[in-house]
C-alpha cells in the first residue's frame, strides 16, 4: 500500500480524517464507506467493473438532461481540439478530400441515382462544371429540374455544376436561369 502526505500540514487530526486502502490518500471519513475505500476509488473500481451498467447509467443521465450533455460534449470536444492541434487538421484535411465530396450528394440524393453513377457523371464531364466549366470545388449535382419544380433524383435530370452556378441557379429552370445570365453577364 502507498503512503502518501496528509493534505494538512503538522498532525492528522484521526478523529476527523482517513487513510484509503486503495490509492493510500488521507482523506476526510466523509468522503469514505464502511470497506475502507475512498469514494473515488469505489467509483473507480465499480466502473471497471460494471462497464454496461455504468453506460445504462450515463444514456439515461444525457436523456434526462440534453442542455447538460450537450454542454459538457462541447468543452470536451473544445479541449480535445485545443491538446490535439495538429492530428485535428491532418483528419480535417483528410476528410475534405475524400469523404467531403459525396457525403453532400449521398443525403440529398435519397433514391434515384447512387454514389457510383454519380461519379461516372462527374468523370464523363471530366470534373468540371457543365455550365461554366470551371473545376468542380467543392463537388455539387444541380437537378435540371428543380425537385420543388416536380424534378426528380434520376441521373438523367442530374448534371455535376461548381457550388456557385448551381446556388445561383437556385430553383430556377435552366432555360430561365441561362436567360438570366446572359443578359447579367
Amino acid at each position: 500500500m502507498r503512503h502518501k502526505v496528509a493534505p494538512i500540514l503538522g498532525e492528522i487530526d484521526k478523529s476527523i480524517h482517513k487513510q484509503c486502502n486503495i490509492c493510500g490518500e488521507w482523506k476526510p471519513k466523509t468522503t469514505f464507506h464502511n470497506c475502507g475505500k475512498c469514494n473515488n476509488c469505489r467509483a473507480r473500481i465499480y466502473r471497471q467493473n460494471h462497464p454496461l451498467q455504468v453506460r445504462a447509467g450515463w444514456n439515461r443521465w444525457s436523456g434526462l438532461h440534453p442542455v447538460e450533455r450537450a454542454e459538457n460534449r462541447r468543452s470536451a470536444d473544445r479541449l480535445y481540439r485545443i491538446n490535439n492541434r495538429e492530428k485535428v487538421n491532418a483528419s480535417a484535411r483528410e476528410y475534405r478530400k475524400t469523404i467531403r465530396p459525396y457525403t453532400n450528394l449521398r443525403k440529398r440524393l435519397k433514391g434515384g441515382a447512387h454514389i457510383a453513377e454519380l461519379r461516372n457523371l462527374i468523370d464523363s464531364y471530366l470534373g468540371r462544371c457543365v455550365y461554366c466549366f470551371e473545376p468542380l470545388n467543392p463537388v455539387t449535382i444541380d437537378h435540371i429540374v428543380p425537385l420543388i419544380k416536380g424534378g426528380t433524383n434520376d441521373i438523367e435530370n442530374l448534371v455535376p455544376a461548381c457550388g456557385r452556378c448551381n446556388s445561383s441557379k437556385n430553383r430556377n429552370n435552366l432555360v430561365v436561369w441561362l436567360a438570366k445570365r446572359a443578359a447579367y453577364g
